[in-house]
């Protein structure tokens, strides 16, 4: 995935929006969202199930670490 956002980025620099459609663990999740921040990429949308609010609310206390 970051050769994608990377090769994107060095077409374009516009706004990266990316979309897991619930497909990242929680480890992934935290994993590559610090990379991807590093492409400028501004919105994560739906890492996990719509039901996994306690997931959102660990990966929010693992990326303030």
């Amino acid at each position: 995935m970051e050769g994608i956002v990377a090769a994107i980025r060095s077409a374009t620099t516009s706004r990266l929006r990316l979309d897991a459609n619930t497909g990242w663990s929680r480890e992934k999740a935290l994993q590559l969202i610090p990379r991807m921040v590093d492409y400028n990429s501004e919105v994560f949308e739906q890492l996990f199930a719509a039901d996994d609010i306690e997931g959102l609310r660990w990966l929010h206390r693992k990326l303030r670490e």
